[in-house]
């Protein structure tokens, strides 16, 4: 983990080190989705938010690229249903409820931006490693005609990283506030765990941006 934050941090400031560059704040929120293909859950939008650091080197007055050292926070709400079996497959009950998850992820994300008067349209990619997770099970268990309330916790079972394309637009209010809206689009499986389906994480955001110090 020490060893990926600090290449972040060493490739940014190598890639801010010539030329014009801006170095700003962001904070964005919006809605994320763990999308799944399971025939048992219907997952839904939950909140999500961004956090972090942008850094802008101009190529031209139309052209520029963007290095962004982001915090996210995303959570995801899904309905389960499934059937209760014995040792030998019999059904002897089933369980309906939902799973609540929470995901806290460092990434960088580069773009390439083209500016149209006010309007900057970025895209990019974005990699992403994650820091903490989080499950609640809240739902019935109806079991041989009995049911009782079920209330667990515990960890995901993720792999470390995930990585896709991002696409920006940013509308520039003056020289120092701009208003943006973005969307990710995950590529990895992030599940590692073979009893549960595939999970991908869907984005998207609107938010702030306000620059710090601008060099020339």
């Amino acid at each position: 983990m020490k060893t990926f934050i600090t290449v972040l941090i060493l490739f940014i400031f190598h890639w801010t080190s010539f030329g014009q560059n801006n170095l700003g704040v962001t904070i964005q929120g919006g809605f994320s989705q763990i999308e799944s293909y399971s025939e048992t859950n219907s997952f839904h939008l939950a909140l999500t938010g961004i956090a972090g650091l942008s850094y802008n080197y101009v190529l031209s007055k139309k052209s520029l690229l963007n290095a962004e050292l982001i915090f996210q926070q995303m959570e995801d709400k899904s309905n389960i249903n499934f059937n209760l079996t014995d040792d030998n497959g019999n059904n002897v009950g089933s369980f309906s409820g939902h799973t609540y998850k929470q995901l806290s992820y460092l990434g960088i994300q580069c773009l390439y931006g083209y500016k149209i008067n006010k309007l900057t349209i970025q895209l990019g990619l974005r990699i992403s490693r994650i820091v903490r997770d989080y499950l609640q099970i809240k739902g019935v268990a109806d079991y041989n005609g009995s049911s009782t309330n079920e209330n667990l916790y515990n960890q995901l079972y993720l792999k470390h990283f995930d990585l896709g394309p991002v696409g920006e637009i940013q509308y520039n209010l003056n020289s120092k506030f701009a208003i943006d809206a973005s969307y990710y689009y995950g590529l990895n499986n992030i599940s590692k765990n073979s009893l549960n389906p595939v999970w991908r994480i869907r984005q998207l955001t609107i938010g702030l941006r306000y620059t710090l110090i601008t060099k020339k």
